[in-house]
């Protein structure tokens, strides 16, 4: 049996246009719906940092006045710190010629008298005034100091009778002549030892820059130092070290 169409094609292209109006409408509002939820979570999330920024706000003004409290604190005690160190280095720089000394008593020979120990200006050299009975005591004492060579970086001797260093005439620490052996009631002569210190005494450095002579004076200034053995007949009760074994 033969059938016929009679619709025309402008009906099928009719519902096609319709089933993808439909279609397309769908999408429409699925992604109006989807830009309204984006929006509305937007919103909420920027509701919510306000709020939050809101209540952080007072608290990062008080941390920022806190920095600037402790800032200014800190550049209040950084000088009063700076003056405690310097106080402490001088405390430290005022007892340090101590070691110096009992070191230097190990290396001295049992018969030499010491009449002062006092540093130079520079703190970096010890001179040594002493009296010595005789020629070879002052060498066993001279050998003595060569060997401390951690203490010492060069040892110049002065005072022996009849060997010249170059001066118009041998004199002694007090500008005495030592041409004669002498001296009171004891037989012997003086002599100066100057040794140039390994490591110098440095004065610390007070804050601001000043210079460092003002750090509480200078160990081992004129007028002896500690511990130092008196000139020879200074009294009975006059204080000697005890001396170190012979060497």
């Amino acid at each position: 049996m033969l059938s016929v169409n009679l619709i025309p094609p402008s009906y099928f292209e009719q519902q096609r246009v319709r089933r993808l109006v439909r279609v397309f409408s769908a999408l429409l509002a699925v992604v109006i719906a989807g830009m309204l939820a984006a929006m509305f979570f937007f919103i909420v999330q920027t509701n919510r940092a306000n709020e939050e920024l809101a209540r952080v706000e007072p608290v990062a003004q008080e941390v920022e006045r806190l920095k600037s409290e402790a800032s200014s604190l800190r550049s209040e005690v950084g000088p009063i710190q700076a003056r405690i160190k310097f106080i402490e280095e001088t405390m430290d720089y005022n007892v340090a010629i101590i070691p110096l000394l009992e070191e230097l008593a190990k290396y001295t020979y049992k018969k030499i008298t010491y009449t002062r120990v006092a540093l130079s200006e520079d703190r970096g050299t010890l001179t040594i005034d002493g009296w010595a009975p005789g020629i070879v005591d002052a060498g066993r004492y001279l050998m003595n100091l060569y060997r401390a060579k951690h203490l010492f970086s060069s040892v110049a001797f002065s005072g022996v009778p009849g060997y010249r260093t170059g001066a118009a005439g041998q004199q002694g620490a007090g500008g005495e002549q030592v041409s004669s052996f002498l001296q009171g009631t004891q037989l012997g002569f003086s002599f100066t030892a100057t040794c140039r210190l390994v490591k110098p005494l440095t004065p610390p450095a007070p804050p601001g820059g000043a210079g460092g002579g003002a750090a509480g004076g200078t160990p081992g200034a004129p007028g002896g130092a500690p511990g130092a053995a008196p000139p020879p007949g200074a009294g009975p009760d006059a204080y000697i070290p005890p001396p170190p074994p012979q060497r």
